[in-house]
């Protein structure tokens, strides 16, 4: 069986594990806890000291995959060929290229603005960790600021982090234009574009407190872009419910 190791709230976990499923490829789901999950997944990819992030696909008999493109392969491969085409897939490379800086830029906004909202870092936190209390908030606190050591960001203050979300925002509403990127199915591209927008507003499922949900919110970004993410919404419940 193949296993996910994911971050619940992570777009790019809940991109993995939605190219698996609309695959139909057999997995399960296995929680990664920044630093408290670090040391066994190391062990497992034979990595002790290079760069970790998650989603990780961990697969017997084959080597593991470290990138959510790369699982979506996978996916296609073994279910649904169509889902990430040879044909599409440098233009769904170039998509994915955009959501990256979309997802990037959000991810160090949002990290900024939650350091200094102890009720956003206290939902943020695993359960174990968020009953130490205001120790568990410091040690929050220490890991965002972690975060954004590993990511740091070519823009300096929001209004630069906005302008880059914008311009790629714009090409990827191109991309998608009034429907799906590749003809009438939902393909990875879509999957792509859809959770490249939870850093302007997320989801309704996103598994975040109320205190989080409104640091990952950008209102200008969100009103701009609301046909997009009307787009979104209806885009992922079809996935749902196929």
């Amino acid at each position: 069986m193949n296993t996910l190791v994911s971050i619940a709230y992570s777009p790019w976990s809940q991109r993995a594990k939605t190219a698996l499923r609309a695959c139909k490829v057999p997995f399960r789901m296995r929680a990664f806890i920044p630093a408290v999950s670090e040391p066994r997944l190391r062990l497992e990819l034979r990595d002790p000291f290079g760069k970790l992030t998650v989603p990780v696909l961990l697969r017997r008999g084959a080597p593991p995959l470290r990138d959510s493109f790369d699982i979506a392969r996978f996916a296609a491969e073994q279910g649904d060929p169509a889902f990430l085409s040879d044909e599409n897939v440098e233009e769904t490379r170039r998509i994915t290229a955009l959501a990256e800086r979309v997802l990037s830029e959000g991810r160090l906004r949002t990290t900024r603005s939650v350091i200094a909202d102890d009720e956003a870092l206290r939902e943020s936190l695993p359960g174990a960790i968020r009953l130490l209390g205001p120790v568990g908030v410091r040690t929050g606190r220490k890991l965002a600021g972690k975060i954004l050591e590993k990511y740091p960001s070519d823009h300096d203050g929001r209004d630069g982090a906005r302008e880059a979300m914008r311009e790629a925002l714009k090409e990827l509403s191109d991309a998608r234009a009034s429907g799906t990127v590749f003809g009438d199915r939902l393909t990875y591209a879509d999957v792509v574009i859809a959770y490249g927008l939870e850093f302007v507003k997320p989801r309704e499922r996103c598994p975040i407190g109320p205190a989080s949900r409104e640091h990952w919110t950008d209102p200008v970004l969100a009103e701009e872009f609301s046909e997009l993410l009307t787009w979104r919404d209806e885009t992922l419940a079809t996935l749902r419910s196929s």
